[in-house]
């Protein structure tokens, strides 16, 4: 399957993509275990920003593996910035946090408000994705972020603070 794929990708430009292949390559990405059938595909950001089109018309099909792939569209980061705003809005989870990090790899300034939501959810990853963006941007909101979640006090969350602040973790605030 991934010479077939590899092959397509080599011979067919994705400008001239019909919405067969479009499906084709969407439910590639979907049923595959490994990471390999999203870089072949987005390895060339036109490419990366045309199947993550795509994938949005379509439901945000694969949308973790290519919001990904989307923070790596430097020459293109306005475009890839608003299709992650769009895979932000996710129904699944992970899909929201991979999108906010990649947004934080284009250094996007909606970050520390989309940060501020993911936070407000409540979702234990969701605020270690927010953590992990406002670090990635320099945020000065971190501290403060950092300081909620030793409130918080979840185990996973605390792990992820002691690698960010070690200093702001305490013994006694580990369960």
């Amino acid at each position: 399957m991934i010479a077939a794929l590899d092959d397509f990708v080599t011979r067919v430009s994705h400008d001239t993509w019909t919405n067969d292949n479009v499906d084709d390559l969407l439910c590639v990405l979907e049923h595959s275990t490994t990471d390999h059938p999203v870089g072949l595909l987005t390895r060339i950001e036109p490419m990366a920003l045309a199947i993550a089109r795509h994938a949005l018309a379509r439901g945000g099909v694969a949308g973790d593996d290519i919001a990904e792939q989307l923070g790596g569209c430097v020459r293109h980061r306005e475009e890839a910035e608003s299709l992650l705003m769009a895979f932000v809005k996710d129904r699944h989870e992970r899909t929201r946090r991979i999108a906010l990090l990649s947004l934080a790899r284009l250094q996007s300034a909606a970050v520390p408000s989309l940060a501020a939501a993911a936070w407000d959810t409540g979702d234990e990853y969701q605020r270690i994705g927010a953590l992990e963006a406002l670090r990635i941007v320099g945020s000065d909101l971190l501290p403060e972020y950092v300081s909620k979640a030793v409130e918080d006090g979840r185990p996973h969350l605390l792990a992820n603070v002691h690698r960010l602040a070690p200093d702001a973790v305490r013994p006694s605030d580990r369960a």
